[in-house]
């Protein structure tokens, strides 16, 4: 189907302010916030409808050596619930 994406996605609690401050820094307040992204999905033409929703803990990936010089992601910094969705968009214009 063209004009169509599925993707796996997750969102913090815009609550939870131990992980805001990474967020902000990264610069993913828009992708990070359920709220935030889908209206940004909406404003660039795309309905976006989320499923198979469920929320879970997600803890901070521990310290260690991958590859020197490179760090695992940083997110998220503290323990935190997450909530862990299916998203379905469909361009407006393929409708």
């Amino acid at each position: 189907m063209s004009g169509a994406f599925l993707a796996i996605c997750n969102f913090y609690p815009e609550e939870d302010a131990a992980n805001a401050n990474m967020i902000r820094e990264a610069g993913l307040e828009i992708m990070r916030y359920r709220r935030r992204a889908l209206r940004h999905y909406a404003e660039a033409g795309w309905d976006v409808k989320v499923r198979n929703a469920c929320t879970g803990k997600a803890r901070p990936t521990p310290p260690g050596v991958v590859l020197e010089g490179a760090s695992i992601d940083g997110l998220p910094v503290t323990d935190t619930y997450l909530e862990w969705c299916v998203l379905l968009g469909t361009h407006q214009s393929a409708e």
